[in-house]
């Protein structure tokens, strides 16, 4: 992309939000009701789109690294997105791409933090997912979805369409071109690895894996109407927290326990959970005990779940 405007004018370093010691942030991402699918919708307060002054983060390191490597899933394309990613890349002012379609896409992914997705209203009034850039996905192969309508690509997540489906298409179909709307997705993994594409073969929770060792990937989710082309810019910024370094709070620690509990088996599947929601449920109440009662010096309280979960194993 050719850079004409001023360095002030089209930059901004502030891509790392929220820090993982905001944790005003992770109380109200957890909340205080129940696990639940929801919209979540509030009007967008950051401008998208600038690129960061700094071209050397690690965020544009591994975009690269996938993009170059010509990664399943990076960047996927079909015609129909062309004219609506020519109306996103007006967004950014002065600063436009030097070619066109997926060369294009993948030359604005490498520069810009968050992954893209481009809907386009079909004759029927449904939106298609016609191209993208996805280096991070949580768990899904995007590529896969290529030309598919919203609601049979949320097909695979329990419950979301029933619960959500009729109001995503009409927040869609009424998304006003003056203002856009940000939301947020949670889940947890393992690693720290920003990429979870099902070909990265990155790993899964086994049933004794410490909570606390566990990462929070947090999705920041924002639709653009594009209406000159008939289509919308779906943006996730991913940001990877220790859940760790956030336990030590009350709020945080109530809020976790609360979700876990509160979802169902399904929706624990197919977020991964399964194998150890149960014993990190038992942890997040003995650990809640110990922040309300203030407790110092005692044992790790996951140590004493894992002797407890051992004894269960030895006895069956």
């Amino acid at each position: 992309m050719e850079k004409q405007a001023t360095e002030e004018s089209v930059v901004c370093d502030h891509w790392n939000w929220p820090e993982s010691s905001d944790f005003d942030f992770f109380r109200r991402l957890f909340g205080e009701r129940p696990f639940q699918f929801e919209l979540g919708l509030k009007r967008t307060k950051r401008d998208w789109f600038h690129l960061p002054k700094n071209q050397e983060i690690a965020v544009l390191r591994d975009r690269a690294s996938l993009i170059c490597g010509n990664h399943p899933g990076s960047v996927f394309w079909t015609p129909l997105a062309d004219p609506v990613f020519s109306e996103l890349t007006e967004r950014f002012g002065s600063i436009q791409p030097s070619s066109t379609g997926a060369i294009a896409a993948a030359e604005l992914s490498q520069r810009w933090p968050p992954d893209f997705i481009l809907l386009h209203r079909d004759g029927n009034g449904e939106f298609r997912m016609v191209g993208g850039a996805v280096c991070f996905p949580s768990g899904w192969a995007p590529e896969e979805k290529l030309g598919l309508p919203i609601g049979q690509i949320h097909e695979p997540v329990p419950t979301l369409n029933r619960m959500l489906g009729d109001r995503i298409q009409s927040f869609l179909g009424r998304l006003p071109s003056q203002d856009s709307f940000d939301r947020l997705n949670w889940g947890l993994a393992p690693q720290a690895e920003r990429n979870r594409h099902p070909l990265a073969q990155v790993a899964s929770f086994t049933s004794d894996f410490p909570l606390e060792k566990a990462w929070l990937r947090v999705e920041h989710q924002s639709f653009h109407a594009l209406p000159r082309t008939n289509g919308i810019a779906f943006l996730i910024h991913l940001t990877i927290h220790s859940v760790g370094q956030l336990l030590g709070d009350r709020e945080i620690t109530s809020g976790l326990l609360r979700q876990l509990q509160s979802m169902s088996e399904e929706v624990a599947r197919y977020k991964g959970l399964a194998k150890v929601r149960e014993s990190w449920v038992r942890w997040l109440i003995f650990h809640q005990d110990s922040l309300n009662q203030s407790v110092k010096g005692s044992e790790s309280p996951f140590d004493t779940i894992h002797q407890t979960t051992d004894g269960d194993k030895n006895a069956d």
